[in-house]
Parts: structure tokens; sequence; C-alpha cells
């Protein structure tokens, strides 16, 4: 159903849904490609010479993926019972009038955005009423045979406004799935806080402060199993002459923690350039330029390690990127793009690509 009010203020969409039908456990296979025409690349994190499915990780450079993953269809089918629920909650208090009440009108500067998805899988054994509960998994994980949530709620203040604006926000992610080697369960909760600031005419602060909670849970490889910890912190500086140029620099540091490993954790530090330039209404430069010290002190071959230091090493690490766009006529545009990647100890990684579209 749909619910809107207090003149547009407030609208609020509900899906709710039952079903129930048998289904297989799930099984992937991977399949090489050529580098560049894949999604995952291949890392061999216990060192036993035997490709596991834990071992295909999204690679960090999409160029550099060259494994694809296949679904296999099997005979081991299972009943389940599934509910699910999808919600979005959007209030902005900017559409009460002047003539509202004077709580209203010092509340106008706030807005909020919420997204909410909730689907439970459960079998037979369970009851006909948890079966209606698209929560159920929050109470009883264990009894679940397969789950997705997401949630992500934005608090807003002066939302746009040129001078001064902030938000709070929490973000929620986690699924449950069954494969035939047993289940794997991952979350993330991310409490995060944005502020941006005029200082002068032509440049803006900002400054991001998270943190972040992650988990790994595998029956087929829970010494692979991680919890991890973080807390990051970034201010920049975004300065934007004209409407054809726009520079930010940032810089940051993130310590990151495995709690489940003794505490065994890292310290990123980060620095960044991003330039965007528009030379005609046709022609578009974009140039990003990043350099992340790495510092980690557990086992670097494991897959918490690789989590943590985004595909990176310890050390110094590089990347760049120079994208263009030029828009040929009404319905073709062009785009060229070049990528570099620089990990310590590694020998550089350049990367070009064109494409070229036609919207019909």
């Amino acid at each position: 159903h749909r619910i809107q009010g207090w003149n547009q203020a407030l609208r609020l969409r509900n899906f709710y849904a039952l079903n129930s039908g048998s289904e297989p456990r799930q099984e992937f296979a991977f399949e090489e490609r050529k580098p560049g025409e894949g999604d995952f690349i291949y890392v061999d994190f216990n060192q036993d010479g035997a490709r596991q499915q834990f071992e295909y990780v999204y690679a960090p450079d999409i160029d550099t993926a060259r494994n694809v993953r296949f679904q296999l269809f099997n005979s081991e089918y299972i009943q389940v019972h599934q509910a699910s629920w999808n919600q979005v909650l959007q209030i902005d208090l900017r559409e009460f009038g002047a003539e509202g009440c004077r709580l209203c009108r010092m509340l106008r500067p706030l807005s909020l955005e919420s997204t909410v998805r909730f689907t439970t899988k459960l079998g037979e054994e369970t009851a006909w009423e948890s079966r209606l509960n698209p929560l159920y998994f929050a109470f009883r994980p264990e009894r679940s045979i397969a789950y997705q949530s997401f949630v992500r709620q934005t608090l807003y203040f002066q939302r746009g406004h040129p001078v001064f604006e902030f938000q709070i926000g929490l973000d929620h992610s986690g699924h449950k799935v069954s494969l035939t080697s047993g289940a794997e369960e991952r979350k993330s909760l991310r409490p995060h806080f944005r502020m941006r600031v005029r200082a002068f005419n032509t440049t803006d602060l900002t400054l991001d402060v998270e943190q972040q909670f992650e988990s790994r849970t595998a029956q087929l490889s829970p010494d692979q199993d991680y919890r991890l910890f973080t807390r990051a912190l970034q201010p920049g500086v975004l300065w934007q002459p004209s409407q054809h140029l726009r520079m930010e620099v940032r810089t940051g540091m993130r310590w990151v923690d495995d709690l489940l490993h003794g505490g065994e954790g890292s310290l990123l530090k980060t620095l960044s350039l991003e330039t965007a330039l528009s030379l005609s209404p046709g022609i578009s430069l974009r140039w990003q330029t990043a350099y992340l010290h790495a510092r980690y002190a557990g086992n670097t071959g494991e897959l918490a390690a690789f989590h943590i230091l985004q595909g990176f090493r310890n050390g110094d690490n590089f990347s760049w990127e120079l994208q263009a766009d030029a828009r040929l006529s009404a319905l073709i545009t062009l785009q060229l793009g070049y990528n570099g990647r620089k990990a310590a100890q590694a020998a550089s990684l350049h990367t070009g690509r064109m494409q070229l579209r036609a919207n019909f």
C-alpha cells in the first residue's frame, strides 16, 4: 500500500508477500575467462593448492577479474516458506508551509529517508505463525534456512543548503545462504556522520566519521571466519570556482581490528585528489588519484586480510584513473578510460578501455 500526507511531506510504501515451495540448495562453479571479462579473482588463502568457493572474491579492480560464477542445478531440494517485507519511508518537513505551527517551522530543516527489506526462509519444522514473520531470523537465526536483510536510514539537517548541512545514518545488511557445502552468513552494521560547511565563496569543508562491524561465518571454511570492527575519519576540501571545474582533496585514517583473532588489525592512511572538468557541453574529463599506506598486523594470506586491505598490500599503494566522455551526437556517446594500480612490492597494472554507446 501507499500513503501520502502532510502536503506530500510524508510518503510511505509497504510491500508484504508470502511464498511457499521447493528449491534446491545453492551450488556454484567458476569458469576462467580473459582478464576483464569476469567478476572474481582467485586467491589461494589457505595455501593448499585446491580451489575452493570462498577463495573466489570480487576483484578490487574489475579489469583484472577473469572468473565468472554459475549456479549449478542439483537434486537436493528443500521445502521452504518465505516471508518478505519491503518498506520505503520519506519525510521531508521542508514541504510544510510557513503558515504551519511553530513546532513545524522549527523542524522544517529536517528530512528522513528510510528503506528496509527483510526476507526469511523457514523449513517444515517451524510453526505456521513463524512463517508469517519476515523478521524471524533476527530472533532465531539458527532455525532460518536463509535470509536477506537491508536497512538504510538517514536523517538530514538542511539537506542541499548552500552554506551548511549534515546527516547521520545507519546502514545494515546481512544474508545467509544454504549451500550444498553448508550455510554461510555475512553481516554488516555501519553508523555514519557527514558534514559540509561553506568556508569561502568557492570552497567547502567536509568531514566523514563512521564505524562499521562486519562478520563472516561459514560451515565449509570456519578457519577463514572474521569479525571486523572499523573506525574511520575522513576530512576533505572541495573547491569549485565555476560550474565547469570541480576539485576535491580528501585525507583520512581507518583503524580495523579483527576481533575473532585476538584483535589483529590494520591502520590505513589515505590521501586522494579528484578533478572534474567540463570542456564543452558535450565533452567532460575526470581524473582521480589516490595514495594508501597500509599497516596490517595479522596474517596477510587470509580472507580477512584481503577484505581489510581492499586488495592492496602492506606498505605504500597507489591508484589512478582518467575518464573522458564525449557526446558525438544526440544518440551516440564515446567513453575513453585509463586505470592504473600499484600495490606495494608489486608491478604496476595499467588498463585502458573504450566504450561506444548508442541510445535509440
